[in-house]
């Protein structure tokens, strides 16, 4: 028994879902008969849009009988294999039960978790990295899809406000690298909980879109204009938005001491590089890969609460 992970979101929780014995095993053989297909857990694209999936066995078979690790990346440009890589990842996509209920290896379904049905199904395989034409870190036009009804970006630049050095350690320490999202390094709160914009206040957005993701920080504390000195330390944060239909999911950036912006996208490892490998100095003009839309600047202040 296999559980898989569409490692695909950076703010909302990735899809889990259970491949049972009979057809993990039929995959898994398959597997094993190209050593170079699955990659380790830290291979592999590991920026902004589709990472392939993350694999994990449920019992302790794996090694002995199949000649695999028992967690393992596989689809997302990892392995040497990458052909048969994304063969077997369509496999275990496909394998992907709709209507399976919920089983004790899952986690409870998480506010923002999208349901698994055809539509999410499509979207999982439609974007895994060896399916991409242009790559995961396609290049687009970030100025175009400015959201300019929220204000000009620009004003909260003569805002005073804190940065810390970069710590991309802090975030990326094993019992907390997947625990913690963009919107937890954004806010600089180490919940442990894979936070979501207005869940700890009761007002968590509705849709994935600029208003309803800005609320939702606005909720929990965060400050649209600039915030008095009395709620240092303040974060100068940037949201952006990765539209739908089919990706549809919001990212966080946060400026850092050294004058770039770091970024942490899902449960990966916290950075201060775009899609590009280049070192982020606005997130309005870096390579988002997906994310087109830049929303806006906000600050996260003393009094913001993230859950």
């Amino acid at each position: 028994m296999l559980k898989v992970t569409a490692d695909i979101f950076s703010g909302r929780p990735n899809p889990e879902w259970i491949v049972q014995e009979a057809e993990a095993a039929s995959i898994l053989r398959d597997l094993s008969k190209s050593g170079g297909a699955a990659a380790a857990l830290d291979s592999g694209f590991q920026g902004l849009g589709s990472r392939g999936l993350i694999v994990e066995s449920l019992d302790d078979r794996l090694k002995a009988d199949f000649g695999v690790p028992s967690r393992f990346r596989i689809g997302g440009g990892g392995g040497t294999q990458e052909g048969h890589a994304v063969e077997i990842a369509e496999k275990l996509v496909a394998a992907m039960k709709f209507d399976a209920g919920a089983h004790p290896a899952l986690a409870d379904a998480a506010p923002g978790a999208l349901p698994l049905d055809s539509t999410l199904q499509k979207l999982i395989l439609d974007s895994l990295p060896g399916r991409l034409s242009g790559g995961a870190a396609a290049t687009h036009e970030p100025l175009a899809h400015e959201d300019a009804t929220l204000g000009p970006a620009e004003i909260l630049l003569q805002c005073a406000y804190e940065a810390s050095a970069f710590n991309p350690g802090f975030w990326n320490d094993p019992a907390h690298i997947g625990k913690n999202n963009c919107y937890n390094y954004a806010s600089n709160r180490r919940t442990d909980t894979f936070a979501q914009p207005g869940r700890a206040t009761g007002h968590m957005y509705s849709a994935i879109n600029c208003g309803a993701v800005t609320n939702g920080a606005v909720s929990d504390g965060a400050s649209l204009g600039c915030a008095p000195a009395n709620e240092a330390p303040r974060w100068w944060m940037a949201l952006v938005i990765a539209p739908g239909p089919g990706f549809i999911d919001y990212h966080w950036y946060r400026k850092s001491h050294e004058g770039f912006w770091g970024h942490k996208p899902g449960g990966t490892a916290a950075r201060n590089i775009d899609n590009s490998g280049h070192i982020i100095t606005d997130p309005r003009t870096a390579n988002r890969g997906p994310y087109t839309i830049f929303c806006r600047f906000m600050y996260a202040q003393r009094k913001m609460v993230v859950r």
